[in-house]
């Protein structure tokens, strides 16, 4: 996954969900988010077939646990025309002199994904990211698998000493294993680039819902559920402009929402609407101007 496909959007350009590290290639190692995120990379796991001498690689960690992070960075949670139930995303990427790397295959690596739920999901999936359309699609990780993990529990089977790279001036070795902080999900994973964890959201009874967004100006859709942690987005209906948002759980409660942010202006336009699927067929949104920093804190007040 190239950097073109992580910033897919202005609105990623909000997000500051991401951290740089340096790691060693021939020890095993942990990294630590700034959101909770864990990732141990085994050593050796990176392929540097060609290149001569990496004895350091850059990794760039972005979480997006939050509605509000998820929606400013352009992503959604859908997998073709199905509904995810996301526990967490996150980009990772390793850089050798601005070569991105990819792991081995038979050298993946662990993932914990911090949650804040009141009760850990069954069901969860790792899956991966790819550009289509201009979105994120999540395809299930074929290889990967999911464990559900109680705060206070080892995250890590230690065979030997693991490198804590977000504390190198301590040099702190974690000889018994590194215990959660949270509870979450443990993963393993063979791929680098948009990771979620997630699963299948199915029901019986479907509706759609058509979105009109009085504008001249190209807006992006998205829906958000009450009691449900996705985000859907809206595909183009109708010439004049209108969205829709196909095959929605039937009765369930949701936000609507139509934003657009100008790099240029540093403007944005923004319209939302609750909305109680199936009941209403149609939304009209008018959308307002205001400030970068008023559309986050709309955000962050509705989710």
């Amino acid at each position: 996954y190239s950097r073109k496909c992580f910033q897919q959007s202005e609105a990623s350009l909000l997000s500051s969900t991401c951290n740089e590290f340096i790691i060693y290639p021939d020890t095993e190692q942990v990294i630590y988010g700034n959101q909770g995120t864990v990732v141990r990379f085994p050593a050796n796991c990176f392929s540097t077939q060609g290149l001569t001498d990496v004895n350091e690689i850059e990794i760039t960690l972005c979480e997006y646990y939050t509605m509000e992070d998820i929606l400013l960075s352009g992503l959604t949670t859908a997998s073709a025309d199905r509904i995810i139930e996301t526990g967490g995303t996150i980009y990772i990427e390793a850089r050798y002199k601005k070569k991105i790397l990819h792991l081995k295959t038979d050298h993946p690596i662990e993932i914990f994904f911090p949650s804040e739920m009141d009760e850990l999901k069954n069901g969860m999936k790792p899956f991966e990211g790819k550009s289509k359309d201009g979105l994120i699609d999540w395809d299930i990780e074929s290889n990967g698998n999911v464990k559900k993990i109680k705060e206070g529990t080892q995250l890590f089977e230690e065979d030997q000493e693991v490198e804590d790279s977000s504390d190198w001036d301590g040099e702190e070795m974690f000889e018994e294993g590194y215990y959660s902080e949270a509870d979450g999900y443990l993963m393993k994973v063979g791929k680098m680039g948009f990771i979620n964890c997630d699963r299948f959201y199915d029901f019986a009874v479907k509706t759609d819902l058509i979105v009109s967004v009085d504008s001249d100006v190209k807006m992006s859709c998205r829906l958000v559920f009450e009691d449900i942690k996705s985000v859907l987005p809206g595909y183009e209906y109708s010439p004049e402009g209108s969205m829709k948002f196909p095959n929605l759980p039937k009765g369930k409660q949701a936000i609507v929402i139509a934003y657009s942010i100008s790099k240029k202006t540093k403007q944005a336009l923004f319209a939302y609407a609750s909305v109680k699927l199936g009941k209403e067929m149609r939304v009209y949104l008018t959308p307002e101007k205001m400030s970068i920093a008023d559309l986050q804190k709309k955000l962050s007040a509705l989710f």
